[in-house]
């Protein structure tokens, strides 16, 4: 008989322990997710109100932390890092669970009016801004426009590129030098459109999204953006990735039907403070108001409704169309 209390001893112990060490609650985590500012965290706001996430203006350092699985849920490109979890094969520390974004990049083009949109050919000759090199950004601008050969100027991120943009001066030049086109992303490009064009910068703005259905095989209206990833780890019935999941979903669904009520309440969270907004977010809720709207009406930001859904073979098959 002490024998097997001893033995139900032991396997209660180990029940215990093996509960305690996969962290199915959401009381065991400081923090839920990890991420990159910009338009995703429309999709995870009410998150982020809690102090649950981290935000990242610099999305450089996210790919490590697929390798290192610190946290229970990642967003990131889900393109690049799918094919980074493929690579890593059984080692793999994450799956892909959803789509958040999926369509806010813009190509501008500097000195140009609509007249110009159906004859636009651009050269190795022009010169072009981007954003993250070899991501999915500048896969679709490789894409769309093959002779332009990729952009001249990369800077690591949207929040950069912004800033750098916003010093063209009203001859279109940039450290001396004529700018011809830049690839941008919401919300940051209506921030850079109004400014610029309060100088007097003419711009032409062309939807990538709509491109690359022009010249590819994709149909869906959405395209493969920012991704979510949950740790393999965490069960699917477990409280912490119910609470997260319904979290999500529930700011999606407000986003896409009443963004300024999104406005109102990013506004009550922070006092009404736009500097701490956009700290939070990388978007004020001026900017956040003329990309999504009030209404639902639009959605700039690109925000992919919940009942879309995608699986990983059209994420791997929307990255063989981009041009490597």
């Amino acid at each position: 008989m002490k024998f097997n209390l001893l033995k139900l001893s032991s396997f209660l112990c180990i029940a215990l322990l093996a509960s305690s060490c996969s962290k199915e609650t959401t009381d065991d985590y400081d923090k839920y997710l990890l991420m990159p500012s910009g338009a995703p965290t429309l999709g995870t706001y009410k998150l982020i109100e809690e102090g649950k996430v981290d935000v990242l203006a610099d999305s450089s350092n996210i790919p490590a932390q697929l390798s290192k699985g610190d946290y229970p849920f990642i967003i990131f490109d889900s393109a690049k890092a799918l094919a980074k979890l493929e690579k890593q094969g059984d080692e793999a520390k994450y799956s892909f669970v959803k789509m958040i974004t999926g369509g806010n990049f813009h190509l501008f083009a500097f000195n140009k009016d609509e007249s110009d949109a159906d004859s636009l050919t651009i050269s190795q000759d022009d010169v072009v801004y981007g954003f993250q090199e070899n991501n999915t950004p500048d896969l679709l601008f490789k894409t769309v426009y093959k002779d332009a050969g990729g952009c001249d100027v990369y800077l690591d991120s949207i929040s950069s590129l912004k800033d750098k943009l916003l010093t063209m001066t009203a001859d279109y030049k940039i450290d001396g030098t004529q700018v011809d086109y830049a690839v941008v992303a919401e919300p940051a490009a209506t921030a850079i459109k109004s400014n610029l064009t309060k100088k007097g910068i003419k711009i032409l703005d062309i939807n990538l999204q709509t491109k690359i259905k022009e010249v590819t095989t994709w149909s869906k209206d959405y395209i493969p953006q920012a991704g979510l990833f949950v740790r393999n780890d965490i069960s699917s019935n477990s409280e912490v990735y119910k609470y997260v999941l319904e979290s999500i979903n529930a700011s999606i669904s407000q986003a896409l039907s009443n963004p300024g009520a999104v406005k109102t309440e990013l506004l009550e969270t922070y006092n009404n403070d736009d500097t701490v907004i956009s700290a939070n977010f990388g978007f004020s809720s001026s900017v956040l108001e003329g990309v999504q709207g009030n209404d639902g009406s639009k959605n700039g930001f690109g925000i992919v409704p919940n009942d879309v859904t995608f699986t990983t073979e059209e994420i791997t098959s929307f990255n063989s169309l981009l041009a490597k």
